[in-house]
């Protein structure tokens, strides 16, 4: 059984992926198993950092809004501070986005529906406003809010100032967003 291209049972449980040798493998004490992985947790370093879609471009970018429950939008990268996101570590997988712009948290606006407009409200700590951010490779991450379970969605839109929404995991081009550390 020497065929990479072969996939075994494999089940993941705990943190840890228990993979089933064949009992047909020459040695099934002594086989190399190798496993390919995407979508691990990331781990980023606290800072401040741009998102842009993988799908169009676009930067997560609040739209120059200091007010309370602002939609998020995405706009075409350009350095300003509505586009500059403070990263902070939260613990067990999650972090908390605060735009620079307007000290304002990323938040699921308490919905927990496909579709639903993303918004920024003022830091309070719950679970609307946690994210996992998992790495998908090439530089593209996914980000899921802890409380809708739903992913951070570009809606495939492409023009500046449209709506940052949240929808089901699909692992579709707007749901990856690149991020970069720029302070």
């Amino acid at each position: 059984m020497n065929n990479p291209s072969v996939s075994l049972a494999h089940t993941v449980s705990g943190g840890q992926i228990n993979v089933s040798v064949p009992a047909t493998a020459p040695n099934a004490n002594d086989s190399v198993v190798c496993v390919e992985v995407s979508g691990m947790p990331a781990v980023l370093a606290g800072g401040v950092y741009r998102l842009v879609s993988a799908h169009n471009g676009k930067a997560l970018d609040n739209a120059n809004i200091t007010t309370e429950g602002g939609q998020v939008a995405q706009w075409t990268p350009n350095g300003g501070t509505p586009q500059q996101w403070t990263v902070t570590d939260l613990g067990h997988g999650y972090y908390k986005l605060v735009c620079v712009r307007s000290g304002k948290a990323l938040d699921d606006n308490g919905s927990t529906s496909d579709g639903a407009v993303l918004v920024q409200r003022t830091d309070g700590g719950g679970q609307g406003q946690q994210w996992a951010v998992a790495a998908l490779g090439g530089g593209a991450f996914r980000l899921t809010n802890r409380h809708s379970g739903k992913v951070l969605d570009n809606g495939y839109a492409s023009g500046d100032g449209s709506p940052v929404i949240q929808w089901s995991a699909n692992g579709g081009p707007a749901q990856n967003w690149n991020l970069t550390k720029i302070a």
